[in-house]
């Protein structure tokens, strides 16, 4: 829908006892590096494990980024 490439996470997981130190911001900043050498102009990272909600939307507002959106599940 646009002219711009967008790079976006599919997923990405921390093992519980590496959580809390630096290692989140450097998966982060390593994926901003791969996507700027790739070409992208934007960045897109989601939460959808329902697992640290609030810490993650927190860590990427930490980091500049914004919400614009929501992630919804329903089973059926």
């Amino acid at each position: 829908f646009a002219d711009v490439k967008v790079a976006r996470d599919l997923a990405w997981f921390i093992t519980p006892d590496k959580r809390g130190g630096i290692l989140a911001v450097r998966l982060v900043r390593d994926f901003e590096v791969w996507a700027k050498k790739h070409g992208a102009t934007q960045l897109g990272l989601g939460q959808s494990t329902g697992v640290q909600v609030e810490q993650t939307q927190k860590l990427y507002e930490r980091l500049g980024y914004r919400v614009v959106g929501v992630n919804t599940i329903k089973d059926i």
